[in-house]
């Protein structure tokens, strides 16, 4: 006896459909083939659809074991074919594995072990695991229940939730017992960045999400010192040390060291695809210069000052493309800047708002824009508040922008209050 069944939806009629051999008495598994697998392990399959060899299962069973699967959110659609017979049953499951993008995950606050070891603790608990899972179906549930089993290891009964698919990742996070950070200690920070990390370190004493969301404590500590140019920084003997569940709050003393390296300095700037600014212009307005430090708000604050040139002839979604290059040798960096400037916009209207109407018929005439002029994104602002001091009763508190991206045209309403 052959059979046949779709698990994407199961009617009644097709329950019912050729099962006959089936109806009255138990079967008994010979073989089970799984097809369209991938990269799935036929003994990890097996588990999810509780069907092995010598197992002896009835029709319900078959059916549970199909829906089973496909219920993982793994599948699109599961079919099954048996044959042989009751004493001697052999299964062939055909998958057809999900077109949704399986999501990597991540763990907020398990500062019992690193990622990789809860991974390798998950593939051992839950085989189908992959470090992936679909954003839909119950595989996010089973992996839930596996990181509440394995935080029993620790004698911490705990209340694990996922907060769900994001266009990245799944985040996994202990709900309760409360996990904090409770002290940061390190050692090997120059006196240059003892203020930066510090502050740094305040911020992050107290927070829940330690491990990663908010990132890991050394994550946090690279970032700060590549921001101020130490782009070989590396934080080793990293320690957390937990303490016992005390009044429904587990706290973390975290502990390491850091190797900054040596500061780079910047060696140049370079400009690429730059109409309207060279690179000796531009490096008269950076606020980073050759042989300072490569720190990040410097370069960020020259960035900025570029903008100008280009908003000024209605450039206004201009952007910057910078690429870095490291003298390892020498310890400096060059950056090499490649403008984007996007397209030309004009400006199509302007309206005021808490204007006497005087004052509105003479904004309207003295404004130095007309529409269909060149949108100068540079001089709205100080000429607002000009505007405004030479007319003693009212302030610019706002301004409005409708940007028009199809037809590159913008919309501009200035808000006045009364004094």
């Amino acid at each position: 006896m052959t059979r046949l069944l779709s698990l994407r939806i199961v009617s009644t009629a097709a329950l019912v459909l050729g099962l006959s051999v089936f109806a009255a008495a138990q079967s008994t598994v010979a073989a089970i083939t799984f097809k369209n697998a991938g990269a799935y392990q036929p003994a990890a399959l097996e588990s999810i659809a509780g069907l092995h060899h010598g197992s002896s299962f009835t029709k319900d069973d078959l059916d549970k074991s199909a829906q089973t699967l496909l219920d993982t959110g793994l599948f699109d659609d599961v079919q099954f074919l048996t044959n042989g017979t009751p004493t001697a049953t052999n299964i062939t499951y055909t998958l057809t594995p999900t077109v949704s993008p399986l999501l990597p995950v991540q763990f907020t606050n398990f500062p019992w072990w690193t990622h990789d070891e809860i991974v390798a603790a998950l593939q051992a608990s839950v085989p189908i695991f992959n470090g992936r899972v679909p954003p839909t179906g119950s595989l996010r549930a089973t992996i839930q229940a596996a990181l509440e089993k394995l935080l029993l290891t620790k004698g911490v009964t705990a209340t694990v939730t996922n907060l769900g698919a994001s266009n990245s990742a799944i985040a996994y996070t202990i709900a309760s017992p409360t996990i904090q950070l409770h002290a940061v200690n390190l050692t090997g920070v120059t006196p240059d960045m003892k203020e930066p990390v510090n502050k740094l370190t305040a911020l992050l004493i107290g927070q829940r999400d330690i491990e990663t969301g908010a990132g890991t404590p050394e994550d946090n500590l690279i970032t700060a010192y590549k921001d101020a140019g130490y782009f070989d920084v590396a934080i080793t003997g990293v320690q957390r040390t937990v303490s016992p569940l005390n009044a429904g709050v587990i706290s973390i003393d975290y502990a390491a060291t850091v190797q900054p390296g040596t500061v780079y300095r910047l060696s140049h700037f370079e400009l690429v695809d730059s109409p309207l600014l060279s690179t000796e212009a531009f490096q008269k307005l950076a606020v980073l210069h050759p042989e300072d430090p490569a720190a990040n708000y410097p370069l960020l604050a020259s960035l900025v000052k570029m903008r100008d040139p280009y908003s000024k002839l209605g450039y206004i979604t201009m952007n910057t493309k910078v690429t870095r290059s490291l003298d390892t040798a020498t310890h400096h960096v060059a950056y090499t800047v490649a403008v984007l400037p996007g397209p030309q916009f004009h400006l199509h209207s302007v309206t005021t708002t808490g204007l006497p109407a005087q004052d509105t018929a003479k904004f309207q005439s003295t404004f130095p824009m007309k529409p269909g002029d060149i949108y100068d994104g540079t001089f709205l602002q100080p000429y607002r508040q000009l505007w405004a001091a030479q007319h003693n009763a009212t302030d610019p508190r706002t301004t409005k922008t409708v940007v028009d991206a199809t037809a590159h045209t913008i919309d501009l309403t200035v808000n006045f209050v009364a004094r």
